[in-house]
């Protein structure tokens, strides 16, 4: 049975708490949710705007490992997408709008106006950071 984290619990008493967020859908993000869905952590990844991260505006990947054959970036995200997925990873296209850390569980908001409750967050956003009112590019 898939959870649906956006309101009541299955139960219908309270939030339903997630055990992890993950925020950001390049190679590190979907490989967080591939490990936490291993980890049988039933991880919700919630994409960002840049879904894919870098790798997605690359015409071909020759170096990645595991893969003999060239690929698009494009290709691989969908790959990295359906292995992660696979482990139980929930994928949501939405941008995280607002992190509230001061409290646990910690709430994520995002741009479609949805809430969430987490005990954990896995961020791999590294190109730009936009986290907790801080905006900041990384170089």
């Amino acid at each position: 049975m898939q959870s649906y984290t956006n309101g009541a619990a299955t139960n219908g008493n309270g939030p339903h708490v997630e055990e992890v967020i993950v925020i950001g859908s390049g190679p590190a993000g979907f490989t967080a949710g591939l490990y936490t869905g291993r980890a049988n952590l039933n991880p919700l990844l919630i994409t960002g705007n840049d879904y894919g991260g870098q790798v997605s505006i690359t015409y071909e990947v020759e170096n990645y490992p595991g893969f003999p054959e060239s690929l698009s970036g494009p290709e691989l995200v969908e790959k990295m997408k359906a292995q992660a997925e696979k482990f139980g990873t929930r994928v949501e296209f939405d941008y995280v709008s607002e992190l509230v850390v001061d409290q646990h569980p910690f709430l994520v908001r995002t741009t479609l106006g949805k809430e969430y409750v987490t005990k954990s967050i896995a961020s791999s956003k590294t190109k730009r950071l936009n986290l907790f009112g801080i905006r900041r590019s990384l170089k």
